[in-house]
């Protein structure tokens, strides 16, 4: 198998911020596709695509304030809860109410081509949803003051 010749890219805060202002909304985008609210929660939980493309509305509950991680949905099978936190809170609502899954099936999560957009429009270095996971566990370490060892 080759390389690749994409270099790994750690965002800052700063601009994920950017990054996120430049993805559309699903009321802005033309096919109605939710793409900032995506890259939102994935930036809020550090997400893996796969967990967020397997989320249903029924592990999202607001009044409680818990996001459910359903075992079957994660890549390391350990269900869990997660308190909904903002901004992804928001991005959920304004999605809200819907069935089934909460993203929907849709290519745009799987290809990049909506982020390698935003990223053209931030003028930010080209990144992957992996690397958006990858800047926010970068982020949480870097301002955490209680990490076990």
């Amino acid at each position: 198998m080759g390389k690749s010749d994409h270099q790994a890219t750690s965002l800052e805060r700063a601009q994920v911020d950017e990054l996120l202002a430049a993805l559309p909304s699903r009321d802005q985008h033309p096919k109605g596709w939710p793409v900032r609210e995506y890259y939102q929660v994935m930036w809020t939980y550090g997400a893996r695509a796969g967990l967020l493309q397997r989320l249903h509305w029924d592990d999202v509950d607001f009044k409680a304030g818990v996001l459910l991680v359903r075992s079957a949905a994660d890549k390391k099978k350990y269900g869990r809860e997660l308190p909904l936190q903002d901004p992804a809170t928001g991005a959920l609502k304004a999605l809200a109410p819907g069935v089934g899954l909460v993203f929907g099936r849709k290519r745009w999560m799987t290809h990049g081509t909506e982020l390698t957009l935003g990223c053209t429009t931030a003028d930010l270095p080209r990144i992957t949803g992996h690397e958006i996971r990858h800047s926010r566990s970068t982020h949480l370490c870097s301002n955490s003051k209680d990490l076990p060892r």
